[in-house]
């Protein structure tokens, strides 16, 4: 490199870096040159150009283990089959329990109606619209029992059944 271009370099460093003279003796790293024996020169130190810090670093820095330049193209055979098996757990988890929400979800659905119906039955009778006690309305059996209790007090169950679902309402009503 002649003075010249060593001038050029330097005039440049400073312009990209806005003069800061450490930022431009950081952009510059220095190396010893061998040459084949029997030449007249031993060594010299020679001035290299690096065109920003991390080129200079990236230089500098040896992979320590063999493998350390496989790992950094990607990943190993074993870490993407465990990766694997834990993405495969979470899902099967997620998708029981979503499973399992909806079951408790549908049985839920069918106990709420069937105390609406047995609510619903109470009140016709109350008000004298329930024709018949005992019947099906909507898919579901229903019962509704009398029975005399003190106090001058009538005791009135609705019962309602789906399946194997039962829901029985107790209410007391004056004579």
């Amino acid at each position: 490199m002649s003075r010249m271009d060593l001038i050029t370099a330097v005039g440049r460093a400073v312009f990209r870096s806005e003069g800061s003279l450490s930022a431009v003796l950081s952009l510059f790293r220095y190396s010893r040159e061998t040459h084949p024996q029997g030449s007249d020169s031993h060594g010299c130190l020679t001035l290299h150009f690096a065109k920003n810090r991390n080129e200079h670093r990236a230089r500098t820095l040896k992979p320590t283990l063999p493998t350390a330049e496989y790992r950094r193209k990607g990943f190993t055979l074993i870490e993407v089959l465990v990766a694997l098996a834990i993405v495969s757990g979470v899902f099967l988890m997620v998708l029981t329990s979503f499973s399992y929400h909806i079951d408790i979800f549908g049985r839920k659905k069918d106990s709420l109606r069937l105390v609406l119906q047995a609510k619903e039955n109470l009140y016709l009778y109350r008000t004298g619209k329930l024709i018949e006690l005992e019947g099906t309305k909507d898919g579901m059996e229903y019962e509704v029992k009398t029975e005399d209790a003190e106090y001058n007090l009538r005791k009135v169950t609705s019962t309602t059944r789906l399946g194997k679902d039962e829901t029985s309402l107790l209410v007391y009503m004056r004579k």
